[in-house]
Parts: structure tokens; C-alpha cells; sequence
């Protein structure tokens, strides 16, 4: 009962009941953050929101098995058999697989004998499968085709399923006379494919199918069951009744607001109501809602379709605000787009010498460790030397030296005039 959930189907931005924009969004003005209002929904605040989800709808895609009989070791008059073992997908349950196991199915046998060749058994092959189709079930269960030596299975709908297909050949001496079959070709001899379309008349390999998601079957069987309540005259919300042909993107947000003070495991116990809120958006309008839902969060697209597990969700709004705030203090001292526009860009620049220019300049020229033996004292001739910021003179026995500190006289044997 605490797990509170919404899931409303999106077919047009007008309000059935009032004319007016399904939803809107609110910019942020001043201390005002941005919000979202779907009507009959909420009112999404951007600060309240954990995370948004989006997953987009898909086609479904039908099994398909393509098998090369050539690759059979077959002679004319052999007995062989194609066993087929068709299960459902747990979102059907057609009465016509009904057996008494856990998981419904129904298996597929037809005997054939050799031909003259691969190609002529696979054609009489298809031809016997359809009849007996025909006959037994009144309907198409199966769509058989072939081309040369292949032949080609796929499934009529979204949930069948090849548990197993395989060829067998029927040995008469086994089992005293009696006779067995034995796989020699099958799906594990096959290469899966990862979709209907790479599964050709001209190449072995199959596909396991896969359901639609969003689309018209799909919100039939899970969100909107064709009950009387639902069609009936005046019926509620009638305005969310799915459209055959259309397909509508799912979008989950994780909404979280703080009550205060209203838990009674301790003394000032706050509490938070977290709620999750679903929408199928037909896809024409998918765009708009999506930019909307980007005005007060981020749509992150998931790898897989469904509703993302809460689990992965971080649940504590306060948290993710402090790290917001903490990001936002430290971005506070970083120069801003404005800032850096007023700098030198690349071809003010390129004047000057790179890295590896004043690299190669400077390979050939003397460090510290070459100079460190050389004379730091330079001699000009007649007694005068000049070391650093000092020059001496000599001047018979004494020397005079001036520097930064003034003028003096070594050897004491100069005296005053």
C-alpha cells in the first residue's frame, strides 16, 4: 500500500474534459525552481524530482528458425521427422497451448521421407506442414517457407517461442525392430541471431523473438484490458484508451517530498513520500513531453525497456541537493564563458613557440652542471678584474675595490694624500 504508483496513457496534449493543455511547464523564477503539471497527475517540482526515465517503444519481432537440409545426410526412401516444440512467452496465455506442465506449449511432428534431392524434400516438406496445419488447427500456426535447400519457421505472433527444432532421422533396427529417432540437425547446431532480419532464406541460424514494447497489443495486455467497464458508453477516461497501430514511449518519474515531522520511531522523526509516476506517451508526442519533463530534470534513456527497478534509484533527495550545492561551490571560482571569450583564442597563439620548439631550441645550449667549472672571474687587463657587481683595481701593492657598498682598500699600504 506504500508503493504508490500512477500510469496514465498520453494520446493528445488536449484535456478531454476542459480543452485546455494536458500539461504545462512553470520556468523558474527567482527562489520559484521549475515544475511540471500534468492534470489529474501531480504538479512535478524540479527540487522534489530524483530521477526521470525514459524507455522508447519497440516493435515486436517474431521467432525464426532457417535450417539447411543439405547439410542432412540424407538418401532417397530414409525416414525423417521435423520436431517442433512451440512455447509462449508468460504474456500469453492462448488456450490453444494448454497442456498439463508448468509452462504452456504444444509440439509439432511431421514424418517425411527423402527425395531426390534437398530441395525436392524440402518443398513436399512445406507443402505437408501447411496442410496439415490446415486441417488439424484451421488456422496458420506456423509460417513455412522455403528457398532451394533451406527452409525457413517463423512464428505467427510476439509470444511464440521454438523451445526446440529439430530434424530426426528414423532408425528401424533400434530397439529390436522397434525404431528410434535421432537428432541430426538443431538448433544448437544453428548461430542465434539478435533479430528477425538477420535471419534470411539463404542462411542457417535463428531467433528467439521478442514482445513489443508500447505498443497497442502491449498496453491491451498490461495497462488497459478491453473490459465493459472501460468501453462502455461515458466510460472514465476515455481519452487514454490505447490506438491501434500507434506506439507510445514510456517515461517513470521518481518524485520524493519531505512531510517533516510526522514518524513516530523517534523524537522529531522526519519523514519523505516517495511516489512513482508512469506515462505512455504516443510517440507524435513524445518530443514535446520530453521537453518538457527536461525543464525540471534530466531524462536519462535506459538500455532495456520496463520500468527502471527503484532499487537503483537514489532515494534521499537530500543528498543529491548537497552534492548539487557543493558542485555549485566549487564552480563558483572557475571563469565563466564570458570570462574566457576575452582571451587569447588559437590564432592570436600560434605566434608563439611551442613546447616542443623551445624544446629543440634548447637541446644544444649549456645547463648548470656545464657551467659550474667555468671562470666566474672576468680579467680586462692592467690590474683591473670584475667579479659580479664588483670591480678591483690594483694600484702597486694595494687594491681598491667599489661595489654596491662603496669603496675600499686592501694589502694596508695606501695612506691618505
Amino acid at each position: 500500500m506504500f508503493q504508490f504508483t500512477t500510469t496514465n496513457v498520453i494520446n493528445s496534449n488536449k484535456d478531454l474534459t476542459t480543452g485546455k493543455p494536458l500539461w504545462s511547464v512553470q520556468e523558474a523564477a527567482g527562489d520559484k525552481p521549475a515544475s511540471l503539471h500534468v492534470k489529474r497527475v501531480n504538479k512535478f517540482i524540479a527540487t522534489n524530482i530524483v530521477a526521470i526515465y525514459k524507455a522508447e517503444a519497440r516493435d515486436a519481432e517474431n521467432a525464426k528458425v532457417t535450417l539447411d537440409f543439405s547439410q542432412v545426410n540424407g538418401t532417397a526412401g530414409d525416414v525423417f521427422r521435423l520436431h517442433i516444440y512451440v512455447g509462449l512467452s508468460q504474456a500469453s496465455q492462448s488456450s490453444l497451448y494448454a497442456n498439463d506442465l508448468q509452462w504452456k506449449g504444444k509440439p509439432f511432428s511431421v514424418d517425411f521421407v527423402w527425395g531426390a534431392s534437398a530441395a525436392d524434400t524440402v518443398t513436399k516438406l512445406v507443402k505437408t506442414i501447411n496442410k496439415y496445419a490446415a486441417m488439424v488447427y484451421n488456422k496458420k500456426m506456423l509460417n513455412v517457407t522455403n528457398s532451394g535447400t533451406y527452409i525457413t519457421i517463423e512464428a505467427t505472433d510476439e509470444y511464440q517461442r521454438f523451445r526446440f527444432v529439430n530434424v530426426e532421422k528414423f532408425d528401424a533396427d533400434a530397439y529390436h525392430g522397434m525404431g528410434e529417432y535421432n537428432i541430426v540437425r538443431s538448433l544448437d547446431d544453428l548461430t542465434e541471431a539478435d533479430s528477425n532480419a538477420e535471419v534470411t532464406a539463404a542462411a542457417e541460424g535463428y531467433f528467439q523473438g521478442k514482445e513489443g514494447f508500447g505498443t497497442y497489443p502491449f498496453l491491451l495486455h498490461n495497462l488497459r484490458l478491453p473490459t465493459y467497464a472501460r468501453n462502455r458508453w461515458l466510460a472514465l477516461n476515455q481519452d487514454e484508451t490505447p490506438i491501434v497501430g500507434a506506439k507510445y514511449n514510456q517515461y517513470t518519474i521518481y518524485y520524493c517530498v519531505n512531510r517533516g515531522i510526522l514518524g513516530d520511531n523517534a523524537v522529531g522523526d522526519l519523514v519523505k513520500s516517495r511516489t512513482t509516476h508512469v506515462f505512455y506517451v504516443k510517440q507524435d508526442l513524445a518530443t514535446d513531453f520530453e521537453a518538457a519533463l527536461a525543464k525540471v530534470g534530466t531524462v536519462i534513456t535506459v538500455n532495456k525497456v520496463g520500468t527502471p527497478d527503484p532499487g537503483t534509484v537514489t532515494g534521499d533527495i537530500d543528498t543529491l541537493q548537497q552534492d548539487v550545492a557543493q558542485l555549485k561551490t566549487q564552480m563558483a571560482g572557475k571563469a565563466d564563458k564570458t570570462e574566457l571569450e576575452a582571451k587569447a583564442d588559437t590564432s592570436e597563439l600560434s605566434k608563439y613557440a611551442t613546447t616542443e620548439a623551445l624544446t629543440s631550441g634548447l637541446a644544444n645550449k649549456a645547463d648548470t652542471s656545464a657551467l659550474a667549472n667555468k671562470q666566474d672571474v672576468m680579467s680586462a687587463g692592467n690590474g683591473i678584474e670584475i667579479s659580479g657587481n664588483s670591480i678591483a683595481v690594483k694600484a702597486g701593492d694595494d687594491t681598491i675595490t667599489v661595489n654596491g657598498t662603496g669603496v675600499t682598500v686592501t694589502e694596508g699600504k695606501f695612506t691618505e694624500a
